[in-house]
């Protein structure tokens, strides 16, 4: 029984886990706007106990902490491939 358990476990995290990571990225070629189920709970995290308009703020926030970065990360990529040519 503990075989037939930790069977379906394995295949329930070998095949659910990438979809769910997936299901907030919007379709965009880069993915800079995505929001994964990690951001997700680092942001209820931060958010615990204060009001919704402070909530909303935070959110939008570290949103766009991350898109930056991301774009920023990006933009140094792709000047690092101009020089290299």
């Amino acid at each position: 029984m503990k075989h037939l358990a930790c069977s379906i476990l394995a295949f329930t995290f070998l095949f659910g886990v990438p979809a769910v990571s997936h299901a907030g990225q919007k379709s965009t070629s880069t993915g800079v706007y995505r929001q994964t189920p990690l951001n997700d709970i680092t942001d209820t995290l931060a958010t615990i106990g204060k009001s919704d308009q402070e909530k909303a703020a935070i959110k939008k926030q570290r949103h766009m902490a991350r898109t930056n970065a991301r774009l920023k990360k990006l933009k140094e990529e792709r000047h690092r491939q101009i020089i290299q040519r």
